[in-house]
């Protein structure tokens, strides 16, 4: 996991929630958190040092601290197994990954999966439920976890629509393999 890659989330979005969890800090733009391992303790007042801004950009953030809203099991009874589909989806230009699991679709913003994309193989997504009735996905690493990011809602009818278009087109098409002759 990359920490210039969650500084990079946490200056676009200009809100930072700095989470006291059980065994280490979190921080988070309140879309994704991350824990923060092998820093000094963190506080309201020194993170600015940590993402690099000055005096004037400074003003323009939100800072909070709090208690960790999410259970920091590496993994729970109740949780449920994510698959990767193998697709990426741009759509009124946000970047979404889908993952699906449980017989439901969780679509995650790329921004969100950046710091883990490198070496994404080795993650393991789960939908965990929340107090709230709704879900998070927990990232873990073998037996640490990594993160959690909220499931992005993208779901309108216009995209169901262009979904639906697509996929009939998509019967249409002849199939094409890689030593098709396109001059042909």
């Amino acid at each position: 996991m990359k920490l210039k890659d969650i500084i990079s989330i946490l200056k676009r979005s200009r809100h930072i929630c700095l989470f006291k969890g059980s065994g280490c800090q979190w921080l988070s733009d309140g879309y994704g958190a991350y824990p923060i391992d092998g820093l000094p303790e963190l506080s309201k007042g020194n993170i600015r040092a940590l993402i690099d801004v000055d005096d004037n950009q400074w003003d323009g953030y939100h800072v909070s601290e709090d208690t960790f809203p999410f259970d920091e099991s590496n993994y729970t009874e109740e949780d449920i197994l994510l698959s990767d589909t193998g697709m990426l989806i741009s759509y009124s230009g946000i970047s979404v990954v889908p993952f699906l699991g449980g017989g439901k679709l969780f679509y995650i913003q790329l921004k969100y999966l950046k710091p883990f994309i490198n070496d994404k193989s080795d993650y393991i997504y789960y939908a965990r439920k929340t107090n709230g009735g709704g879900y998070v996905i927990a990232v873990s690493e073998g037996f640490f976890l990594r993160g959690f990011i909220m499931p992005y809602r993208c779901i309108d009818e216009k995209y169901i629509k262009t979904l639906k278009t697509v996929a009939a087109l998509s019967y249409d098409l002849p199939l094409q393999n890689k030593d098709a002759d396109w001059e042909n």
